[in-house]
């Protein structure tokens, strides 16, 4: 049988608010914005995972300059986490922390106030 070992400590009591507070920021974040964190997620992973837009196209099974336009946000592309998920693991190393500074950057001061560490005016 396996033991179920369940996280606890200081740590998760000060990662989980921090990730609270950025997962409700990016659900308030405009579709069109997150057209483009995602893109420069995206790209910033493809770039720490030493692949080309090229090769992660042809990964993916999908034209380079759709992917391209997907990854500048542009209005009526976007980019398919179905196709996402066929890249490789190393990919996907990169991607969560990539998504995770950038929204946090976007919304730096919200999320402070929302974790209390600074008043709103």
């Amino acid at each position: 049988m396996t033991e179920v070992v369940y996280a606890s400590g200081p740590v998760v009591t000060l990662v989980l608010p921090v990730l609270f507070g950025l997962f409700t920021r990016m659900a308030a974040i405009q579709t069109d914005d997150l057209e483009q964190v995602l893109g420069e997620a995206v790209l910033r992973s493809l770039e720490g995972a030493r692949l080309t837009v090229k090769e992660a196209a042809a990964i993916m099974k999908i034209d380079e300059s759709q992917l391209r336009h997907g990854l500048r946000g542009e209005k009526g592309y976007h980019i398919s986490l179905n196709r996402l998920a066929r890249l490789p693991f190393v990919f996907w190393l990169h991607f969560s922390p990539a998504l995770v500074y950038l929204v946090a950057k976007r919304n730096a001061s919200d999320i402070a106030e929302d974790l209390g560490l600074k008043r709103s005016a």
